[in-house]
C-alpha cells in the first residue's frame, strides 16, 4: 500500500487551499471523503484537528472502516 497525501495536496484541496477559508467547505469536503471511503483508509494528518476528530474519524469508525495512521 502506498502512502497517501493530505487534502491540501489533492487537486481540489490545492485549488481551494488559501482561497476558500469557509470552514463549512472543508467540513463538507471531509464528510464527502469519509462518506465515499472504502476501507481500509490511510490517515495522513499532521495533527488531529477538529474536522478529523469530529467528522472524518467518527464517520469512518461508524462504517467500520479501518484507519491506518501514517
Amino acid at each position: 500500500m502506498t502512502l497517501g497525501t493530505t487534502v491540501e495536496k489533492t487537486l481540489i484541496g490545492n485549488l481551494a487551499n488559501g482561497k476558500i477559508s469557509n470552514p463549512y467547505f472543508w467540513k463538507a469536503a471531509s464528510w464527502t471523503f469519509s462518506r465515499n471511503a472504502i476501507g481500509p483508509v490511510q490517515a495522513v494528518i499532521r495533527s488531529e484537528g477538529p474536522i478529523w476528530s469530529t467528522i472524518e474519524r467518527p464517520y469512518l469508525m461508524r462504517k467500520s472502516i479501518g484507519i491506518i495512521y501514517k
